[in-house]
């Protein structure tokens, strides 16, 4: 996410993607949700690519054979993308690949779930 979308957009500033890494390694070092002043508002991918990604990471730290509630929570309190998206919707569509598009500038790990 700290790259270009397919439209050679910046997915999101840099300041915004720091802080984002910063509060994911809270999140998987602590195992609940961390303290979020603030949303992050400026991102160029698609909700459907955005909980992919997420789905991946936890696939890769936990399996997916139990979600960890504090993963959808996660979506839904720090990215302004899902303010007005229900949990139960994030989570009836986490992990959901038949909408994500296979796009070269995917970091390998999440391409090879596609």
């Amino acid at each position: 996410m700290k790259e270009e979308n397919e439209k050679r957009e910046k997915i999101m500033p840099d300041n915004e993607y720091q802080l984002m890494i910063q509060l994911i390694n809270e999140l998987v070092r602590e195992e609940k949700l961390p303290i979020i002043k603030s949303k992050l508002k400026s991102l160029n991918i698609s909700n459907d690519l955005l909980s992919f990604s997420f789905w991946v990471l936890h696939k890769e730290l936990y399996t997916t054979k139990k979600i960890r509630p504090y993963f959808i929570e996660f979506l839904k309190a720090v990215f302004e993308n899902f303010s007005n998206v229900e949990k139960q919707t994030i989570k009836g569509s986490f992990g959901t690949k038949s909408r994500v598009t296979k796009d070269y500038f995917l970091p390998q790990i999440i391409s090879r779930h596609l």
